[in-house]
Order: C-alpha cells, then sequence, then structure tokens
C-alpha cells in the first residue's frame, strides 16, 4: 500500500524536473487511485513473504500476554497523549513537517530552500504533509506510530527465523524498540520511524531462510529504497542487505552471474523507491547523494559537496557524549552529555532523546549477549553457520562504519540497534535452567523500564503544558505571537527566530508561506554560512537581509527576536504587530518572539 502511495507522487515529480511546471498539487487524487489499483497487487506481493506468518505468530503466543499486553496499552496510551497536543520533536519542526506542507503549498517536490537539511530524501516530509491537508494537526501529531506495528512485526519474524520460540521473540523485539533512538523517533512525526519501519521489513524478507523468491525479493528491494528515501542514516545497513542478496545468490548453487542478477534486481527495486529523490537531487545540484559526501563516489565522479556541511567540525575526538574516541567502548555506562535543546526527549542534561542515549536495555543486556556469541564463536560452541552470525555480523559492521567515520553522536547506530532483536531472542533462547526465567525478567524489566521512562517524560510534558499551563491553543502551546494565525492567507514570513519556530510560523491555518533561518542566513552570507553557529549565538550580530532576496521571495512579514535588530536595506522599515515571551530555560528567560510587518517606503 505504501509503494502504492508514493509511486504517484515520484511520477509526478519526475514530470515537474522534466516540464518546470508544479503539479505534485494535482497529486491527491491520483494517490488515491493508486491506493485502491495497486493496492491489490502490493498484497499479492506480500503474500509470497513471510509477514504472513505473523498471524500465526500471535494466535502462538495466546494473546495478549502481560509484558505484550502492557506494552501494547503503553503505546496506545502514548498515542492517545500525543493526540491532545500539537507536534512533537526537534527536527520535525524544523524541517520534516514545514517541508510536507511547502510540497502541497506550492504543489511541487523541489527542495525548500538549499540548506543542506532541507536537501534530504523526503518521503516522511511527502507523508505528513499529504496527511497534514487530509486530517486535522492533531491527529497527525501519532501518525508515525502506525510504523511501529510494521517494525515489531518485521522484527518478530527476524527474530523467528533464528530458531526461537514465540515468548522470546516477542520479549527481545519489544527491548530493541525500547532503545531510546528507536523509541523516540517513532513516536514523534520524524523521518527515522518510516525508515527503521521498512528497513525491518526487508531485513526479514531478505535474511530468513529458505528460497527467496521473486516476488519476496522485488518486494525486499522496494522496502529498503523506501527506507533510504526517508533518512539516509540507513545507508550502512542497506549495503549489508545488497551483500547478503549476492551472498544467498551464490550460495543456492546457480553461480555468480545468477548471483549478480538477483543482485541487480534487489538494486533497481531499490532505486524504484527512492530514485526520484536521487535524480531530484542530480538535477538541482549535480550530486545524487547530496548532501551526503560518500568519499569514493565523490572523489570519482567529483560530486560537488554542500557548502554549509563541513565534516571537518565534527571532530572525532571528542563529542557532546564522550571526552575521548576510546570512552566509545565503555558507552553509554560513561556519559558527558552536553546538549542542550527543546520539547522533551531534546532538552539540556537529558541522556536519553531522539540522537543519543542507548538505554539500560542496549547496556545491561544488548552488549553482554553479542560478547557472550563472539565468545561461543571463538571456543566453537556456536557454529559460524548459524544465523544468527548474520545478524551479530550486521550489528557488528554498522557499529564499525560509525565509529570509522561519524564516531561523534550515537544517533548514526540506530539501524544497527536491528539486529539486537534476533540476537537476543536467540540467547534467551539457548538459555537453561534457572538462567533462562532470569534472563528473560532481565530483558523484560530493562525494556519496560525505558518504555516507563519515555510515557512518563511525555506525561511529564502533557501535564506541564496542557494541565497546569493550559496551552489549549496552537499559539499558546509553540509559544508564537497569536497574530501569525490571522495573517492573510499566502502572507511570506522570514523566520529569524530560531530552526523550531519553521513550522509553528506556518500558522493554525498552516497558509503561511515560511522562509527558514537557514535560508536567511545564506541569502545574507553565502550559501557556506554556518547557520549552526549563527543561531547559538545569543550575541551574534543581526542578519543583513539583501533587498533583492526581499524583493524576489516576497516577504510580507518577519518573526524576531527582541534582543536581535532587524537589519534592513535602505528604504525598508518594520511594524510590529505582536509579541509573546518565551519560556524559562535553564535559569534564563529566553528572548521574547516578535512579529513584524514588513514594508518598502514609497
Amino acid at each position: 500500500m505504501t509503494v502504492a502511495f508514493y509511486l504517484p507522487f515520484y511520477l509526478l515529480g519526475l514530470l515537474e524536473l522534466a516540464t518546470g511546471r508544479a503539479v505534485v498539487h494535482t497529486s491527491n487524487a491520483v494517490a488515491l487511485l493508486w491506493l485502491g489499483v495497486g493496492g491489490g497487487l502490493t498484497l499479492r506481493a506480500v503474500r509470497e513473504t513471510a509477514l504472513v506468518r505473523w498471524r500465526g505468530g500471535l494466535r502462538g503466543l495466546g494473546w495478549p500476554r502481560w509484558d505484550a499486553g502492557l506494552a501494547l496499552v503503553a503505546w496506545a496510551g502514548l498515542g492517545a497523549l500525543l493526540m491532545t497536543m500539537f507536534p512533537l520533536g526537534y527536527e520535525s519542526l524544523c524541517y520534516h513537517l514545514p517541508m510536507g506542507v511547502h510540497f502541497f503549498q506550492e504543489g511541487t517536490l523541489r527542495v525548500w530552500d538549499s540548506a543542506q537539511m532541507h536537501t534530504q530524501p523526503a518521503n516522511a516530509s511527502l507523508l505528513f504533509g499529504f496527511l497534514l491537508n487530509s486530517l486535522p494537526e492533531r491527529v497527525v501529531c501519532a501518525a508515525n506510530l502506525l510504523f511501529v506495528i510494521p517494525l515489531v512485526a518485521s522484527l518478530y519474524e527476524l527474530s523467528r527465523s533464528v530458531g526461537t520460540d514465540h515468548r522470546d521473540a516477542t520479549i527481545a523485539v519489544l527491548a530493541v524498540v525500547s532503545i531510546p533512538i528507536v523509541m523516540y523517533n517513532s513516536a514523534f512525526p520524524m523521518a527515522e520511524g518510516g525508515a527503521l519501519a521498512f528497513l525491518a521489513v526487508s531485513l526479514m524478507i531478505v535474511c530468513r531462510p529458505g528460497p527467496l523468491s521473486w516476488p519476496a525479493l522485488l518486494l525486499a528491494g522496494v522496502s529498503a529504497g523506501l527506507s533510504y528515501g526517508f533518512k539516509p542514516v540507513v545507508l550502512s545497513a542497506l549495503l549489508i542487505l545488497t551483500v547478503v542478496v549476492w551472498l544467498r545468490g551464490l550460495w543456492s548453487g546457480r553461480g555468480i552471474a545468477v548471483a549478480s542478477v538477483r543482485t541487480g534486481i534487489f538494486g533497481v527495486m531499490l532505486l524504484a523507491g527512492c530514485g526520484y529523490w536521487l535524480i531530484r537531487n542530480h538535477v538541482e545540484f549535480g550530486n545524487p547523494t547530496y548532501p551526503l559526501q560518500l568519499p569514493l563516489l565523490t572523489r570519482l565522479f567529483h560530486w560537488p559537496i554542500a557548502p554549509d556541511l563541513d565534516y571537518a567540525s565534527y571532530p572525532p575526538l571528542v563529542s557532546p557524549w564522550t571526552n575521548a574516541r576510546w570512552e566509545w567502548l565503555i558507552y553509554p555506562w560513561t556519559e558527558w552529555h552536553r546538549v542542550a535543546g527543546v520539547g522533551p526527549g531534546y532538552a539540556s542534561g537529558v541522556g536519553y532523546s531522539q540522537r543519543s542515549g542507548l538505554g539500560v536495555f542496549f547496556a545491561g543486556v544488548g552488549l553482554p549477549v553479542c560478547a557472550t556469541v563472539v565468545l561461543g564463536l571463538l571456543t566453537g560452541r556456536v557454529s559460524r553457520r548459524d544465523l544468527v552470525v548474520v545478524h551479530l555480523a550486521g550489528f557488528s559492521i554498522v557499529l564499525f562504519i560509525w565509529w570509522k567515520f561519524a564516531g561523534f553522536d550515537p544517533y548514526y547506530t540506530t539501524p544497527g540497534m536491528l539486529f539486537l532483536a534476533p540476537v537476543t531472542a536467540w540467547m534467551l533462547t539457548q538459555a537453561r535452567g534457572a538462567a533462562r526465567p532470569l534472563l528473560r525478567g532481565l530483558v523484560a524489566l530493562t525494556g519496560g523500564f525505558m518504555l516507563f521512562v519515555f510515557v512518563s517524560s511525555i506525561l511529564l510534558f502533557f501535564g506541564s503544558h496542557i494541565v497546569q499551563s493550559r496551552e489549549f491553543s496552537r499559539a499558546s502551546f509553540f509559544r508564537y505571537p497569536a497574530a501569525l494565525d490571522r495573517l492573510p492567507d499566502g502572507a511570506v514570513v522570514i523566520n529569524l527566530y530560531g530552526r523550531p519556530t519553521n513550522y509553528p510560523a506556518l500558522g493554525r491555518r498552516l497558509t503561511n508561506r515560511v522562509i527558514s533561518l537557514e535560508a536567511a542566513v545564506q541569502a545574507a552570507l553565502g550559501p557556506a554560512a554556518n547557520t549552526m553557529e549563527i543561531r547559538n549565538q545569543p550575541n551574534s550580530p543581526p542578519i543583513p537581509l539583501p533587498e533583492r532576496f526581499l524583493k524576489e521571495r516576497g516577504v510580507t512579514h518577519i518573526v524576531g527576536r527582541s534582543d536581535r535588530e532587524v537589519l534592513l536595506p535602505p528604504g525598508w522599515h518594520v511594524r510590529e504587530i505582536d509579541q509573546v515571551a518565551k519560556t524559562a530555560k535553564e535559569g534564563n528567560e529566553s528572548p521574547a518572539m516578535v512579529l513584524y510587518e514588513l514594508n518598502q517606503s514609497p
């Protein structure tokens, strides 16, 4: 069904690139048509995969058991809680949601602006934009939770494929989903939810025992492509998947030629799932993987790199979480968390967030389990042909690639966490005697504890903002000037306050056209301007807005900070319409948010 949803958007996007006409706004009807026509074809392919065994798994569990039942109640309650509020999540407010609204406002899938984070594949933005165009905003707050269903189902089947029983597979999957960088990104309207769900589907199909049928191979390839289209963070796992497809073809005894053909078909279907974004970025920037810098390919094809993405600014020896590279060997037992942010799960001093915190299951169970399997391999107690070794290798390779190329942020290990489910479930099944119930209890306890921490953080946020502060309106919840909701349709607003204001500045009806802080900074200071540094400096100089930029974009309003002057060209002036005080943060009041009307002197 998801394939049927995205295909017409991709086709219309390609038509737009070829003709220059903004035609994506007509795709709602086309998408609905494909949901009906393409849905049957997709379901037929699904029947060829192991997904159909999930129903049998539920019956075998005696559903619901107390552990799975409690988790189900917690996730359902979380969804209901999220729908009483407005969208949460730092990256959601910065660009996932505003880009989705922009797509349907302008009828285009072209990049919102050239800031590097706004040029990445945008399957999530496309989906959220469609939902915001069709459903109440509060419902969309919990839409990402739907991806938890295929994520859990696929990880369960993946865990069963290594010879575990129903109970062990269920406990292991629920524990892995409780890892903070998986759980937080699956609950809020973030791109990682869809990326992990489709990666899990592809892993489940490719890594299951038995012959790999052609329909299953096609579905695995498309799922892998959709995963990349949600978030390129899964790239390392997709490379592993491609190698596994080739090895399975080789081990089938049909020769290198057949293995290569099957791998090629997998690659073609992978491109079908994300190819539009590669083509778009090649047309607009001359680099299909823009803004990623793939060392070998970038040098070989002389692809341009994003001027505002300087990998040298992420030193490999120091990060907000560790003081030295060797400390990753004992992480997360030692963590120096120095990241400031906004909203639940992204606050200064909090060790669990959308980008950090691997949780007690990973530290207390995940790493020891992996070490035990490695010890079993070295002593000969675990056969090298055991399927669990493939998953352990996948986990290890993802972590090695992260440590080698991006060892400054644990967020980039997220796709590797999926491999922990079958490894943990296998270990539970191998345990004998009194050790088995003890190990089961430990896995369930650690996973349940992190789920409790997460739900509690949302409950506290709900109590603070809804019950105590009574922030029922959108303006009071996001703390922006209420006059933004009353601007005429099509008002063009520059956001000079901060990145998380990109989405709130759209207004209650989502009709304002928002120019991001990054776009304004790059227009003023050039495409290589370090917007991250500018926004984090409260005493940084005002951003000079060029006259040509103001005229070309048709700017009518500006959202600014009370402590920072709006620097305009001669003959331009602003009139304050409204302002609102921001919440206290770390003991200090944040600058008030001010809404200005922009005018040019006659």
